[in-house]
């Protein structure tokens, strides 16, 4: 049985042929603590997105593609602390968060903002391999995980409106 089979049957993590790691399971359900804004529902073509990640030039390629996919980028930050600043003051849809930062470890950000009154959904981007965090990442207040050279557009709607990221209805 491959890892990515192995995993389709975990009620926790469910991973894709590209190695994109999504919470739940279609078996088994989303896990109870995921936490998706309704506005992300309701307008799915265009999503606003926060980057927060420590690179520059991360930040700057990331935007550029994210925008080319249609997809409107309200801001880029350089670490936690400015992150909870501009989550709360722009209010984006997605907070593509790098797990890494200077200041602060990315799953504590993420569990910050999903305390948020309206918390923004959260994807965890890093340029580790999924296999060195993939257990943070099931129990994060993330809907999953892309690797940096996996980010696209479609492959973050993919993942953001992915039925298994979504609270049971």
């Amino acid at each position: 049985m491959s890892q990515i089979e192995a995993l389709s049957h975990s009620p926790h993590v469910v991973a894709d042929p590209r190695g994109r790691v999504f919470r739940g399971s279609p078996r088994v359900g989303v896990c109870p603590d995921d936490r998706v804004p309704d506005r992300v529902e309701t307008d799915p073509v265009q999503p606003r997105v926060l980057i927060v990640d420590d690179h520059d030039g991360f930040r700057s390629a990331a935007r550029l593609m994210l925008e080319n996919d249609g997809i409107r980028v309200v801001g880029e930050v350089e670490d936690g602390e400015r992150a909870m600043a501009a989550a709360s003051t722009l209010r984006p849809d997605v907070v593509l968060l790098d797990i890494y930062l200077p200041d602060a470890d990315g799953f504590q950000v993420a569990e910050t903002l999903a305390r948020l009154p309206t918390p923004p959904t959260v994807v965890l981007i890093s340029s580790h391999p999924i296999a060195d965090v993939r257990a943070r990442v099931a129990r994060s207040a993330a809907v999953g995980f892309l690797a940096k050279h996996e980010l696209s557009g479609p492959a973050l709607r993919a993942l953001v409106e992915s039925p298994w990221s979504r609270p049971p209805t």
